[in-house]
């Protein structure tokens, strides 16, 4: 559907199974090693994380796309604007339902009490870790810009899975929890990519990497002139 099979499966089979072992196998012997990290470094990372908020990306993305559209007069800056406002919407309102009706705990009832599990249905900041909400909504962020501008793909990633790993090492989340926020982006992006082409803001034409992507942002993928 998104391009070749293989990156598709690799995608949208190849982490949720990742994510499953980690739930078995890491995500709690990770969460000890990182709470050994010392308060210095938190305070490195505080910034850093906070750029996984989406509301900084809703504001923002709002008003470039109104300032592109209306006053420069340029149509690719207002096609990614308008993919990157309306995935990371539709995947904050997803991952929140999920987050209500899974209900896994967070690192830190792991630390203090042991608990490692899910509470389904409870309305508790500490009941909502899966799957990550920043790290759904920088991953829709990257990947809306990349498909507007392809030569950006690799810093863009790169600063992508630098906040989404915050996540993991402040103890806000387990490593399954991000692997999941990052799944559900990457579906929400490429679904609203598409419903953003049928209007009228020139977004077929602006962002040609969409059709081929995850293939195409795989390492050794061709990279467009754009």
């Amino acid at each position: 559907m998104f391009g070749d099979r293989r990156a598709n499966l690799l995608v949208f089979a190849g982490v949720p199974l990742a994510s499953l072992i980690s739930y078995f196998l890491l995500d709690r012997e990770v969460a000890r090693l990182c709470a050994r990290i010392p308060g210095a470094v938190h305070g490195v990372l505080d910034p850093i994380t906070d750029l996984g908020r989406s509301e900084w990306y809703l504001a923002g993305g709002l008003l470039a796309a109104l300032l592109f559209r209306f006053v420069l007069k340029r149509p690719r800056p207002v096609s990614a604007a308008a993919l990157l406002v309306s995935s990371v919407a539709v995947a904050g309102i997803a991952l929140n339902v999920l987050k209500f009706v899974i209900g896994r705990s967070r690192p830190y009832n792991l630390l203090r009490t042991g608990e490692y599990g899910f509470v389904p249905f409870k309305i508790d900041y500490a009941y909502n870790g899966f799957p990550s909400g920043h790290t759904a909504t920088v991953v829709a962020v990257v990947l809306s810009l990349s498909f507007a501008y392809p030569r950006w793909r690799a810093p863009l990633f790169a600063g992508g899975a630098v906040v989404a790993s915050t996540r993991v090492l402040m103890n806000h989340h387990f490593m399954s929890d991000v692997l999941m926020g990052a799944v559900l982006a990457i579906a929400v992006t490429l679904w609203m990519s598409r419903w953003v082409a049928r209007k009228s803001w020139g977004l077929a034409d602006q962002i040609p990497d969409a059709d081929d992507w995850p293939a195409r942002a795989l390492p050794g993928a061709p990279r467009l002139d754009c």
